[in-house]
């Protein structure tokens, strides 16, 4: 028996990559395009969970309170809270607008009754508002209409009214409030 190859060191072995590749789809080095194209990707960085609370396709809102990080839309809101750090609100016309937390950037379409900012470098838009009051560092209000008083106690703190300003009462150092009618 000496001319003839011995295969049974082979089966084991044939054996073992039989069950192993039956671990791991194949598509998973081939990719969806067959060969030679690319496989799955991953991300270093984790996107933003963006459940939003009411849901983004609402129009109205009564007291909606926004925590995570993401866009939201909404309509006009009776009371409108944004607690947390990197969210971004787009809002129609809003009773009481009040944001904690840093960077977020909040856009009201209409009318805002009372503005309440505790934070840092918060960005607030809108078209009027009856009373501003800002606590923090670096937050930024533009007013494309007017604001009938305005009251800061924090730092570097700037509000640009398009139109009149009413009381203003500042405590703090290097905060700007101007009206550019």
């Amino acid at each position: 028996m000496a001319g003839r190859p011995n295969f049974i060191p082979l089966l084991p072995i044939a054996a073992l990559a039989l069950t192993l590749s039956a671990c791991t789809p194949i598509g998973q080095f081939i990719g969806p395009g067959g060969p030679g194209a690319a496989g799955p990707t991953t991300s270093s960085s984790p996107t933003p969970s963006t459940t939003p609370s009411p849901e983004p396709t609402s129009t109205d809102c009564d007291d909606a309170v926004f925590t995570e990080p993401g866009d939201y839309h909404v309509g006009d809101c009776v009371r409108l809270t944004v607690e947390g750090h990197d969210i971004t609100v787009t809002a129609g016309s809003v009773g009481i607008l009040i944001i904690t937390g840093n960077a977020n950037n909040v856009s009201a379409a209409g009318e805002v009754g009372s503005l309440t900012v505790e934070g840092n470098v918060n960005d607030v838009d809108t078209l009027d508002v009856s009373s501003v009051e800002i606590e923090g560092r670096f937050n930024q209000l533009g007013v494309h209409g007017s604001v009938e008083r305005v009251a800061i106690d924090g730092d570097d703190n700037e509000v640009l009214v398009d139109g009149d300003i009413g009381p203003v009462e500042v405590r703090g150092e290097r905060n700007v409030v101007n009206s550019q009618p």
